[in-house]
């Protein structure tokens, strides 16, 4: 575990919660992964909730959106949530 991680034991292995590595490229966010191991390495993303401008399908950005990888031997995520309702706060 680092500093920038949030690790909860399960049953399945470890979740692990941290800052998804798209923040700096302007899509800031948080990443759940399972941990089953000792190895960062082999991390399976389980979750991403993030802010996003530029969701080709969402031209009135920008979106607070998360993705679901909902069957690990799938690389592609299998749902998206798009929240609603969630004003942009001022000056942000």
């Amino acid at each position: 575990m680092t500093d920038n991680e949030v690790v909860v034991e399960t049953p399945f292995g470890k979740l692990v919660a941290k800052a998804s590595p798209w923040t700096g490229e302007g899509y800031p966010g948080i990443v759940i992964e399972l941990r089953r191991d000792d190895d960062p390495r082999n991390d399976e993303v389980l979750a991403l909730v993030e802010a996003t401008e530029t969701e080709a399908d969402l031209p009135d950005g920008p979106e607070l959106i998360a993705r679901v990888w909902g069957d690990e031997a799938n690389d592609e995520y299998t749902d998206r949530v798009i929240y609603r309702g969630y004003p942009v706060l001022e000056g942000k």
